[in-house]
């Protein structure tokens, strides 16, 4: 009966799959079913017109009948259609046992086998049939046919159309006729408002206006109505918005708890619907919503409309509960009262037309409290200052986002310093104020690792501790791509707001692969979120995330964070206490390109060196380069700043924050402090007494070069990413023993940290820590075999990889290993005693090798450079078997990246070392690789061949694993025999050869074979067109 489907995100269980599409959709939707099937049945609307079949679905009915109603049909012989809306369709019938016309309206074929939707349609029927009012169509019946399991109610025949269809015709309605329908509508809200009931998105479209000589309005369609709760009862506020947004109330968008001034509310609307023609907010959806939230009402609109009528809207439409019309029972007085005025030709005022809110709040209507989020953990985002200007519009953004049910994620785009963090935390802040506008969980994390590259970068932290703050059972549990499909399940299942700021140490650089991630858990976890989300997903970074670029402006958004205006960037200097004309100070702004932390950096600095003259700019801006894309700008005043501390303490300080990629702790700092000074970097730091030491901070901070004390980590220090960067690199190149001695103390501090042999990531990153300081301070050999084997590893049990799972952080730790993160290059040094030897480099080589592939796929051009130095190693070393790991992985690389010849030569060269080695193991392997390889030639008899002898050899158990491989080489033989017994047509063979690997994945809890088995299986599936069991293999999957 609508045609303005209403949207709704529910909360609390987990997504369930649509039996009609497959489509994930969360069970808790009360009702409104599988979103792609309601999008292909809105696309087919106009066929099913034609088609007029009561189904509404792709299957037809053939029986009209439903329990004792029957469906009526019209002179051609289609059924008599009177609507259609969200859930289904309504259509004319009779009731053959008291032999009267009814209205039937039937659920949607297409959704009807979703709980969900038969819980919002059975709620619908029940909630109008409380009312028995004139102006509600009574519902009087509900049914379930026996033979098709179709839902359906039959309610009271209204013969007429809906205002929306009058207002359409006719255009704006008469004063007198308007406030009739006002009036009759809110009689029927003070029946539903007695019974408990708010509507939610009353409408012209739910309003029928019956045939006859005497106006007569029907309220319809309550499938939103909600029985209003006590402040405790969190139905209301599950999840995001309910409604239209044309008409919906303020507190519907801020998930606030609503009760019948909500419909009141709605009624304003669609009274000045009717006496302008138009909803007083246009534009998009975000743009409607915000204008609800925070728009005047636009009164040019109401030219000509008699005074007190604008008043009355005025009063319907206040976006403060408390201050808008109460009770329907006071809106009818008000109309008393406005239609008397009108009559008489006289004015009202406020004060006249409604009684102010009662002096006691006691005996004011109680507000549903909004309660706060159940869980918050912000302390991991960086501290920014909390002066912000020219950022009202990203704001709004934000806080449309929030609002849309429709957008899971959203991505805030811009070069290092523009403002990225700055902006996020305030928009925290504001949301902090207002409880967080009904998230149920907040938990923000900074990923900025500066002064690393990339490849030393890992997301296993994140993904270790917000696991455990989400509540997952046991963190260390599957693969990397598993472990961010199970925290995105966690986190999307209840309303969350998820930050992620400074997303781009782990995106790959400009080129080919630009803003891929490189961590498959937070592939995972971006991709499941970005599909489906009860609540949102902030995301900061410089490049955009490729990941999910297939969702954007659907239900992700990006948005490009400009550099301030000139004014804007004048108000910032002007904050800072930077004197002078205000064209000086846009002109400064225009010159440092609007960049935040250089206008920031300046404006602190002209107030420290030259009392606010803004004139004074020139010793800084003399100097600035043109690419401004990393901070060029800001690096500048930063010079400026270390020509005027001198080789004071501040500037120690700072370049002992250049150790650290985080905040720095005071036992950290302790380290670095402790007698003796290290020579060129701490001597102006000695001795200091507790209030020297916070003046210097302090003098810092007013620099704004320091962050602000974080409440959440006393003592801890921490600098804008760009600052880090700057004096970092200063500390490494130019006072290279000062680096080195800095990171020995830093390498001893965090071995101490952890325990002798940690069981969790949390108590073993410490030691990851130590190993990059002590690569750092140029003591290799100590941080390989103090630290990386024995205590990380646990020799060759890889513990850390193969029980914690933390393959990423391991993989961050070994670049250290390298010369500046060049794959394939192991890192030298000066000392003698610290070199790694040959066997040092081919263990390495051979780490990197296999975690390189494990998080960046088979084809990783880096693993393959690492398997090809190994190989040169291998033979000086006469390692055999080392070297058929190396060969292996470079077979891997080869099947994915190479033609299928030079693949072939990889395979035979493994086959030539089996033999010569006469080895079962190798052996083994290389019938693998052979097989791998023919099966892609398309030989399948010599694919066959090869995978019987691998199984042979594997189930003589003669065969144990060599080397850790990423997929089983029994499991790889058996999915390699059962393709090619499907291509010989031996069917039964095939599926249960594919089981025989399926279960032998299971049973060595090998992840990525399981994954390659069911995915081989359900192709096999679709090549023998069995659709059921390639769904069941999908969903294992």
């Amino acid at each position: 009966m609508q045609s303005d489907a209403p949207v709704k995100t529910a909360e609390g269980e987990e997504p369930r799959r649509c039996p009609a599409c497959g489509t994930p959709y969360p069970a808790g939707d009360e009702g409104t079913g599988c979103p792609v099937c309601l999008f292909r049945r809105t696309l087919d609307l106009e066929s099913e017109k034609e088609d007029n079949v009561p189904g509404v679905g792709s299957s037809r009915v053939d029986d009209d009948c439903f329990d004792h109603y029957e469906l009526a049909r019209r002179e051609d012989g289609a059924f008599d259609e009177l609507g259609r809306g969200a859930m289904g369709v309504t259509y004319k019938a009779f009731d053959t046992v008291l032999g009267h016309a009814v209205a039937l309206k039937l659920l949607d074929a297409r959704i009807a086998a979703s709980p969900a939707a038969q819980a919002r349609f059975l709620r619908e029927a029940r909630a109008a049939a409380r009312l028995r009012h004139p102006n509600v169509a009574s519902v009087f019946y509900y049914g379930v046919r026996p033979s098709d399991g179709q839902c359906f109610y039959a309610m009271e025949l209204v013969e007429g159309e809906t205002l929306q269809a009058r207002i359409r015709r006719e255009g704006p309605l008469a004063l007198s006729t308007a406030l009739e329908i006002a009036r009759q509508v809110a009689r029927a809200l003070a029946a539903a408002d007695a019974q408990g009931l708010v509507h939610r998105d009353l409408k012209p479209s739910n309003l029928m206006l019956a045939k006859g000589p005497e106006l007569s309005v029907k309220v319809i369609d309550f499938g939103l109505a909600k029985a209003v709760a006590g402040a405790d009862d969190t139905d209301l506020t599950h999840g995001g918005f309910i409604g239209t947004p044309a008409f919906a109330s303020p507190e519907q968008f801020t998930s606030s708890g609503v009760d019948v001034r909500a419909d009141l509310y709605s009624l304003g609307v669609t009274l000045w619907e009717i006496l302008t023609g138009q909803t007083p907010f246009q534009g998009s959806r975000a743009a409607v919503m915000r204008q609800h939230l925070e728009a005047p009402l636009p009164l040019a609109q109401l030219k000509g409309i008699p005074q007190p009528v604008c008043l009355l809207l005025q009063a319907l439409l206040e976006k403060d509960p408390t201050r808008r019309t109460q009770t329907p029972a006071d809106l009818l007085e008000l109309l008393r009262k406005v239609t008397g005025a009108v009559d008489a030709g006289r004015a009202l005022t406020r004060k006249g037309l409604q009684k102010g809110p009662p002096a006691d709040p006691a005996v004011a209507r109680k507000v549903p409290v909004r309660r706060g989020p159940k869980q918050i953990s912000i302390a991991r985002l960086p501290v920014t200052g909390s002066e912000m200007f020219g950022r009202e519009e990203d704001l709004a953004f934000l806080d449309a986002a929030w609002a849309d049910p429709h957008i899971n994620a959203l991505t805030i785009v811009a070069w290092a310093g523009v403002g990225k963090s700055t902006l996020v935390n305030h928009w925290l802040r504001r949301m902090a104020t207002e409880r967080y506008r009904a998230a149920e969980l907040v938990f923000g994390w900074s990923f900025y690792r500066q002064g690393t590259s990339g490849d030393a970068s890992s997301a296993d932290e994140f993904v270790d501790a917000a696991l455990a703050w989400f509540g997952d059972a046991d963190p260390r549990l599957g693969s990397a791509w598993e472990k961010g499909e199970r925290l995105a399940g966690l986190i999307a299942q209840r309303r969350t707001l998820l930050v992620l700021d400074g997303l781009e140490p782990l995106q790959n650089p400009p080129g080919s692969q630009e803003g891929r991630l490189r961590e498959p858990a937070l592939q995972a976890l971006l991709r499941e979120l970005a599909a489906f989300n009860r609540g949102l997903c902030v995301i900061t970074t410089r490049l955009p995330v490729t990941d999910i670029a297939d969702h954007e402006g659907i239900s992700a958004l990006r948005r490009n964070l400009e550099y301030l205006s000139d004014e804007a960037g004048a108000q910032l200097l002007r904050a800072l206490g930077v004197n002078g004309p205000e064209a000086e100070l846009q002109r400064a702004s225009e010159e440092f390109s609007g960049h935040c932390l250089a206008l920031t950096l300046l404006g602190s600095y002209l107030t420290d060196a030259y009392n606010g003259e803004i004139r004074c700019r020139e010793e800084v801006s003399t100097r600035l380069a043109h690419d401004v894309r990393q901070g060029a700008h800001a690096r500048k005043v930063m010079a400026s700043y270390q020509s005027w501390f001198g080789e004071g303490p501040e500037l120690s300080v700072l370049r002992l924050l250049g150790f650290f990629d985080r905040p720095a702790d005071p036992k950290v700092l302790e380290a670095l402090l402790k007698p003796p000074a290290i020579a060129g970097l701490t001597e102006p730091l000695r001795d200091l007494s507790p209030i020297e030491w916070r003046t210097i901070l302090a003098r810092l901070r007013r620099a704004r070069l320091l962050a602000e004390d974080d409440p959440h980590r006393p003592g801890h220090l921490d600098i804008h990413p760009l600052v880090r960067e700057y004096f970092g690199e200063q500390l490494r190149t130019q006072q290279v023993a000062a680096w080195q001695e800095g990171n020995r103390r830093l390498y001893q501090h965090y071995q101490a940290l952890a325990p002798p042999r940690p069981d969790s990531f949390r108590d073993m990153e410490p030691l990851f820590l130590a190993v990059v300081c002590g690569c750092e301070a140029g003591l290799l050999r100590d941080a390989l075999h103090q630290v990386y084997l024995p205590r990380i590893q646990r020799d060759n049990a890889s513990f850390a990889a193969n029980i914690l799972g933390a393959r990423g952080a391991l993989l961050s730790v070994l670049a250290h290993f390298f010369e500046n993160g060049r794959w394939g290059s192991p890192a030298a040094t000066d000392a003698e005693a610290q070199r790694l030897t040959a066997e040092d480099e081919l263990f390495i080589l051979m780490q990197a090798g296999l975690y390189l592939t494990a998080t960046r796929g088979l084809g990783a051009p880096e693993a393959r450079i690492c398997y090809e130095r190994a190989e040169f190693l291998c033979h000086s070393l006469d390692r055999p078997m080392l070297l058929y790991s190396a060969l292996a992985g470079q077979w891997r690389s080869s099947l994915i990246t190479d033609t299928l010849p030079e693949t072939m030569q990889i395979a035979r060269r493994i086959y030539a070392l089996a033999q010569e080695q006469n080895d079962p193991a190798l052996m083994f392997g290389a019938h693998r690789a052979l097989a791998g390889t023919f099966y892609f030639w398309g030989d399948f008899e010599a694919a066959r061949e090869h995978a019987t002898h691998g199984i042979e050899i594997w189930q003589s158990g003669g065969a144990p694993a060599p080397v850790e491989e990423p997929i089983a080489p029994a499991v790889a033989c058996l999915f390699y025999k059962g393709l090619c017994d499907w291509h010989f047509g031996e069917i039964a063979s095939c599926r249960a050869t594919m089981a025989r690997a399926i279960a032998l994945a299971k049973e060595l809890k090998d992840t990525p074979a399981l994954a390659a088995a069911l995915y081989l299986a359900a192709a096999a599936g679709h090549l023998e067109r069995d659709q059921a069991e390639v769904e069941r293999l999908a969903s294992v999957l």
